[in-house]
């Protein structure tokens, strides 16, 4: 049987930032993971609007995230290219 592979190492120098609600069974896994492995958790602000500031003053090494989030950040910079034009637009 071939050993599966290490995709993802926690050290004591990670760090990560909790925005979904502790109930949601990702968030779970992922909040006592980092926590076994002695790595950082940051809680974010409450304002899923104000992640990027909090992700600035947090700085987390790790981003897990979920479809929804993922989709709103594809629509927000979808929404740019389509307000630009000419160059830019045909570019992107």
């Amino acid at each position: 049987m071939a050993s599966a592979k290490n995709i993802m190492t926690i050290t004591s120098q990670d760090s990560y930032i909790s925005y979904l609600p502790l109930p949601h069974i990702y968030e779970h896994m992922i909040y006592w993971m980092f926590i076994a492995h002695g790595a950082k958790v940051g809680i974010y602000s409450g304002d899923v609007k104000k992640l990027t500031n909090d992700m600035k003053v947090l700085k987390p090494t790790v981003f897990p995230s979920v479809p929804r989030l993922l989709n709103k950040v594809f629509d927000k910079i979808d929404q740019k290219i389509k307000n630009e034009s000419g160059l830019k637009k045909w570019m992107v």
